[in-house]
């Protein structure tokens, strides 16, 4: 997302949520003559995006301050193909769902929304995730099921507290190294993708419990999956693999359910 140009710290003030650091952005925008317009109209959007139900006639100061109250927002079905730019203003939410949608792209000031605690944006038209996506960290819970993705940034390794990704259904076949800093991830879904190699970075994740890499491309399995004490149980049905794969990890994990 283009950044305000009235300066850094202006930006910071309105981000931030805080009722006192807005007035005082205000102020200070008034003492040194920045233009604000941009950024208001895009409190406006922001406002008839989120609370299109409210009646008008009220301030854009008190607009601002009802984007920032909300807590969560449900748009599923509603054909949307953007986003408003500045959704990252809305930085109390904890729930975003806007599953079954057109979305291409998500706002880079997606990740000015640190309160976040579950996305879903499954069935839309998602190619790619922007960088700032690292930034949520309080996040549990990320669906992204039938959409586009052909990669994952880096930064996505960051999510350290996610326990459920849900990733299946996309065009990806390899997954970031830095992934495997998800130690609290409990539940992965990749199934209906095109990995021809067993995500490496899944060894890190010592939480998981639940992994489907169903049909996609995979023929050989690695050693550290017998290894691996938390998970409990492995989908991989659908996937070519070669003879006595199977066999060889049933006998090193007899414990673990093991679908194929």
């Amino acid at each position: 997302m283009k950044k305000l140009d009235y300066g850094e710290k202006l930006f910071e003030l309105f981000y931030s949520g805080d009722e006192t650091n807005i007035d005082l952005a205000i102020t200070l925008a008034d003492a040194v003559g920045a233009d604000l317009s941009l950024f208001w109209a895009g409190v406006e959007e922001l406002f008839q995006f989120i609370n299109p139900e409210m009646a008008d006639g009220i301030s854009l100061r008190d607009k601002l301050a009802a984007v920032q109250g909300r807590s969560s927002l449900y748009k599923s079905m509603h054909k949307l193909e953007n986003l408003p730019e500045y959704i990252g203003l809305a930085n109390n939410l904890r729930n975003l769902n806007l599953e079954h949608n057109l979305l291409k792209r998500l706002p880079e000031s997606l990740g000015e929304m640190k309160n976040l605690s579950e996305i879903s944006l499954w069935d839309n038209q998602l190619r790619y995730l922007p960088e700032s996506i690292g930034n949520l960290y309080k996040i549990n819970s990320l669906n992204l099921w039938n959409n586009l993705l052909e990669r994952l940034p880096d930064t996505i390794g960051n999510l350290s507290k996610l326990e459920i990704m849900i990733l299946s259904q996309n065009r990806l076949n390899a997954l970031p190294e830095k992934m495997s800093n998800m130690k609290s991830l409990r539940e992965l879904s990749l199934a209906d993708n095109y990995f021809e190699d067993f995500p490496i970075c899944i060894a890190g994740m010592n939480s998981l419990e639940t992994l489907n890499l169903s049909r996609n491309k995979i023929k050989r399995l690695p050693d550290f999956l017998s290894k691996m004490h938390s998970l409990l149980k492995l989908e991989l049905s659908g996937n070519p693999l070669l003879p006595g794969e199977a066999e060889k990890l049933l006998t090193a994990a007899p414990e673990l359910n093991f679908i194929f």
